[in-house]
């Protein structure tokens, strides 16, 4: 009988707490959040043989070496929500040092064209690098230039826009160039760098959150 009188006591003051107001069930509110997530593709080069000068080109689809829908289906983004996608950043790294131990690239340009028939734009200015240098086999930023930032956020607006109507993404077809003064002179290269190039992606999610 005790056991029983505690249950309705107890009955009868949740009954009481609820009437004034003081057991409260928090409602759920959708909400709007911005997103931002990163993508990235990475070229390797290969410079070997060359003697005053490095000159270096190399190929590259962003619309399918960047695989946007399914980094907005990773980070729950639906394709319609994007509002922004931009080149974050080039970065480089060596990926094989040279026998030449003082081995460096001077005065170097880094640029890009679209497409076949593009103009060359610079990319990256005063791409300076000691090939050697412990420090250079992590990537490092590259000073980037802002006509060739134009050029690839054209590219990459021009994607989103034809993903988000639901037609076949553009030719996404970008030529790197890179040219840089090879010093020491007359001894020639034997090493490897990669060129890696970032994107900004901000969409919206909608998410559930207590009120």
């Amino acid at each position: 009988m005790r056991m029983r009188h505690r249950s309705t006591l107890a009955a009868l003051a949740l009954v009481m707490l609820t009437a004034q107001g003081c057991l409260l069930i928090p409602e759920i509110e959708k909400r709007v959040v911005e997103l931002a997530v990163g993508g990235s593709t990475t070229q390797e080069f290969v410079a070997s043989g060359e003697l005053n000068v490095h000159d270096q080109r190399d190929t590259v689809d962003i619309s399918t070496a960047i695989d946007l829908p399914q980094l907005l289906d990773d980070a729950g983004i639906d394709i319609s929500d994007v509002q922004d996608i931009k080149l974050a950043g080039v970065f480089y790294r060596v990926t094989q040092q040279d026998p030449t131990a003082n081995r460096e690239i001077q005065n170097g340009t880094v640029t890009i064209q679209r497409g076949l028939g593009g103009a060359e734009t610079s990319l990256v200015d005063n791409f300076n690098v000691a090939i050697n240098d412990p420090a250079n086999a992590s990537f490092q930023p590259g000073n980037l230039a802002a006509p060739g930032v134009t050029v690839v956020n054209q590219l990459l607006t021009d994607i989103l826009t034809a993903l988000q109507a639901g037609l076949p993404p553009p030719n996404g077809i970008v030529i790197t160039h890179v040219n840089g003064q090879s010093v020491p002179g007359n001894v020639a290269t034997d090493f490897k760098y990669e060129l890696r190039i970032d994107l900004s992606i901000v969409g919206t999610v909608h998410v559930d959150v207590p009120n």
